[in-house]
Parts: structure tokens; C-alpha cells; sequence
């Protein structure tokens, strides 16, 4: 059973991402865009999960998934405690690869999603002409 703390935690640990106050609840940013908040009128946690990924929970676990509209869009209300740890994590790097900027400023484009250390890995092998010679 996952919590806001819970979900704060994550939330931190990406990329760009910083805790903010929307409506006199906390909300997380990267770049100004929020991408998860706490609804505190309604006592909900509300994420920006991608369109076509929503509607499939929308779907299939409608007490745990609830459509949010937020402008012109449709975010999510999750119930947070239906979920476990590894569930938040996925959804919360979801949340945020919706909103993080592509470019980052003077930098190059980068994949949304935060790298993994093997990608590392695997890219620095690539630009450095193959794999590592073996360890004696």
C-alpha cells in the first residue's frame, strides 16, 4: 500500500523534478509543468499519465483509476493506497516522462525516461569505438 510520501520520494529522485504547492497542496514539477499533485478538496493524488495508458486503467481498475479533468485534458485521480511500491514508481516516472523537456538547455535531446546505468554503459562503449577490453 503506497502513500503521497511514498510517492514524494520517488518524484524527487527524478531528473529536473522539485516540489511545489498547487491550491495549498504539494505538487511536483520539472521545467514548470506539474506532472503529479495532492487534491486536498477531494483528499486525492491526481498524475499525468499518457492518454492511451489512462484509458486502459480507466478501464480495467476503475477504483483505483478515476478520469480527472484538468482543462482540456483528462489527468487521473490514482488512489494510491491500492497500489504497491513498484506500480508508484512506474507511474510516477510516467507522470513525469509526460512532461520533461526533451532538450535541455545548451544540451543535447535526450530520451524522456531516466537513464538506466547499463544504458550509461552501453552509450559510453558505443562512442568509445565497442566494448571494454577484458579485465586481467
Amino acid at each position: 500500500m503506497a502513500t503521497f510520501d511514498d510517492l514524494r520520494a520517488v518524484a524527487l529522485t527524478l531528473p529536473g523534478a522539485h516540489e511545489d504547492t498547487h491550491m495549498g497542496g504539494p505538487a511536483f514539477r520539472v521545467a514548470g509543468r506539474k506532472f503529479a499533485l495532492w487534491w486536498a478538496k477531494g483528499g486525492r493524488t491526481i498524475m499525468k499519465l499518457t492518454p492511451a495508458h489512462q484509458d486502459l486503467l480507466f478501464e480495467v481498475r476503475p477504483k483505483t483509476f478515476e478520469p480527472c479533468p484538468v482543462g482540456r485534458a483528462t489527468w487521473s485521480f490514482v488512489d494510491l493506497g491500492a497500489l504497491e511500491g513498484d506500480e508508484l514508481q512506474a507511474l510516477t516516472i510516467e507522470a513525469w516522462s509526460t512532461v520533461a523537456p526533451r532538450r535541455r538547455p545548451g544540451g543535447p535531446v535526450r530520451n524522456r525516461e531516466p537513464p538506466s546505468p547499463e544504458v550509461g554503459r552501453e552509450r559510453r562503449r558505443s562512442r568509445q569505438g565497442g566494448a571494454p577490453p577484458p579485465r586481467s
